[in-house]
């Protein structure tokens, strides 16, 4: 059985809140009204409730952004690239994306044969700094053609969390 949430008495922290989050991330970097239209949806044919997209740059910056829904109770939904196909970025209640987007930085460790990247990462710009240095990202296959984010792999089941290292071709 499904039930739906009164988000109203959440919507209406939304003014104070807008401008909390544009001193934590930057104003640019706080999306409402028609520029919001593609943080409604993922790859699905679901469309969501939300009253922002807000885009931190920084793990600090994730952090104080849930700190101030957590203290306002606005709902957060965590987003990668949109590229779900299985509707977990859409929210149906309200509140805000946390589009993760920013959080792209890729670095590769060739001496201990690893990536250490954020969840804003695109697959197919990991296997691309990977082969620079003569290594692969080999989890998915279609990441070229899909910019699918490591957030939406993850969190989708995608990617197994062992395949989250580089690894050396076999020849």
């Amino acid at each position: 059985m499904f039930s739906s949430i009164d988000v109203s008495a959440r919507n209406e922290s939304f003014p104070n809140s807008l401008a909390e989050f544009s001193q934590i991330v930057g104003e640019r970097y706080v999306i409402t009204g028609e520029a919001l239209e593609p943080y409604t949806h993922d790859a699905t044919f679901m469309e969501g409730q939300v009253t922002a997209a807000v885009l931190p740059a920084t793990t600090a910056e994730v952090s104080q952004v849930i700190g101030a829904c957590s203290r306002l109770g606005i709902a957060v939904i965590a987003r990668g690239s949109g590229t779900s196909l299985v509707g977990g970025s859409v929210s149906l209640s309200g509140g805000i994306v946390l589009s993760l987007e920013r959080l792209n930085e890729i670095l590769i460790d060739v001496g201990n044969v690893c990536a250490v990247v954020g969840a804003g990462a695109i697959t197919g710009s990991i296997q691309q700094a990977a082969a620079l240095y003569g290594l692969m990202y080999p989890p998915i296959r279609q990441a070229f053609r899909c910019p699918r984010s490591v957030a939406t792999s993850h969190a989708t089941q995608g990617v197994p969390a062992a395949s989250s290292t580089v690894s050396r071709p076999t020849t």
